[in-house]
């Protein structure tokens, strides 16, 4: 049986993502393949979420809205999987900050 080693890309670099991607890859629960942590950096959030299986926002609360505003026009696919760090950001902001036609 061979396990999948998902893709995980995060919306924002700072040192909280870059802990995280550190546990990740040392727990074995992800693979560095290229560049500084094994990490491919973007400097646009549409080819985090695109290329990723798990993406993490991991941006300061003031600026989720900013760092996720570009996201909304893009087609994300049911099998994605959000996750937030942070603080105080509701899942419902979340939702009407990644879904089309959230009022």
């Amino acid at each position: 049986m061979s396990s999948k080693l998902l893709k995980i890309g995060f919306i924002g670099g700072g040192k909280m993502a870059q802990a995280m991607a550190k546990g990740f890859i040392s727990a074995g629960l992800a693979k560095g393949e290229t560049m500084e942590l094994g990490a491919e950096t973007l400097f646009e959030n549409v080819p985090v979420v695109e290329k990723s299986d798990i993406v993490i926002i991991s941006v300061k609360p003031s600026i989720v809205p900013v760092a996720l505003n570009d996201i909304k026009e893009a087609e994300i696919k049911a099998d994605k999987l959000f996750l937030s760090i942070a603080m105080g950001v509701t899942i419902r902001q979340l939702e009407k900050l990644l879904l089309k036609n959230q009022e």
